[in-house]
C-alpha cells in the first residue's frame, strides 16, 4: 500500500452552513483525516437544480466527480479504502466530492461524473450525509493503514 496523505478532497455540499448539532461531529473527523487527506468544504447556495448543477460543474472543472446519487453504485467499506487506495496509487489527487440539492443534480452533472455513489435506497438529510461521507472516508484509510477502526 501507498501513503496515501497527499490527497486533496473538496466537498461541494449544497445549502447552508454546518448546523451545530452536526458540526462537532464533522470536525471531528476531519481532525481525524488530517494524517491522511486535505479535506476542505464548498457549500454552495439552495436555487434550482439545474442552477446548482450548473455551478458545481463550473467549480470541479479538472477535479475527478465524485457523486453522490441514490441512483449509483453501492459501495462497502472496503471498495471505498481500495478507491482511496486507487486514486493515490494513480496520482488522482484532486477529487470533488458532490452532494447535490434537496431535488438532487441534473443529468449533465451525473454525466459529467467520474463516478456515482449511493449509500443505498435510503433518504438521509444533507447535513448528516456530511458526516457520513467524512466518517467513510476516515474508515477507508483506517482500512488501508490497517488501524483497528474497521472491524470485521
Amino acid at each position: 500500500m501507498v501513503d496515501i496523505a497527499m490527497l486533496r478532497i473538496t466537498i461541494y455540499s449544497v445549502g447552508k452552513k454546518h448546523d451545530s448539532h452536526f458540526a462537532s461531529a464533522i470536525a471531528a473527523y476531519e481532525q481525524k483525516l488530517l494524517p491522511y487527506a486535505k479535506v476542505a468544504w464548498q457549500l454552495l447556495p439552495n436555487s434550482d437544480k439545474d442552477q446548482e448543477s450548473q455551478a458545481i460543474l463550473q467549480k470541479t472543472e479538472g477535479s475527478y466527480r465524485v457523486l453522490l446519487d441514490n441512483g449509483g453504485e453501492q459501495y462497502s467499506s472496503e471498495d471505498i479504502a481500495n478507491t482511496l487506495d486507487k486514486w493515490q496509487t494513480t496520482a488522482q489527487n484532486d477529487i470533488a466530492l458532490i452532494i447535490g440539492g434537496a431535488y438532487g443534480v441534473n443529468d449533465e452533472l451525473r454525466a459529467a461524473s467520474d463516478l456515482v455513489v449511493s449509500f443505498g435506497p435510503l433518504t438521509f438529510p444533507h447535513q448528516l450525509v456530511r458526516v457520513m461521507v467524512l466518517e467513510q472516508l476516515y474508515r477507508g484509510f483506517s482500512i488501508l493503514k490497517g488501524t483497528g477502526y474497521h472491524h470485521q
